[in-house]
């Protein structure tokens, strides 16, 4: 329960930095106040720290996507959202 609580918390951390290129694993930690190894431990089922943030960011994108009153460009979507590229 308690490393649940931690990842739901560490995942509303990515959702409020989502906007940010730069959010990385070692941002995330740095932001969590916690080291790299134990961040990598909570999401080592998850696939790893960089997968759950780029989840997030897919999650993001599709429901942007799906907004029907949505008017910014894909690319505009993505580059808002972290994805530049």
């Amino acid at each position: 329960a308690l490393e649940a609580a931690l990842r739901a918390r560490l995942l509303a951390l990515v959702r409020r930095h989502i906007d940010s290129v730069r959010l990385d694993p070692e941002r995330l930690a740095r932001l969590a106040g916690m080291s790299r190894t134990r961040l990598y431990e909570v999401f080592e089922a998850d696939g790893g720290v960089a997968r759950a943030i780029q989840r997030e960011r897919l999650r993001a994108v599709r429901r942007a996507l799906a907004d029907p009153s949505e008017r910014r460009a894909i690319a505009r979507i993505a580059e808002d959202l972290g994805m530049p590229d």
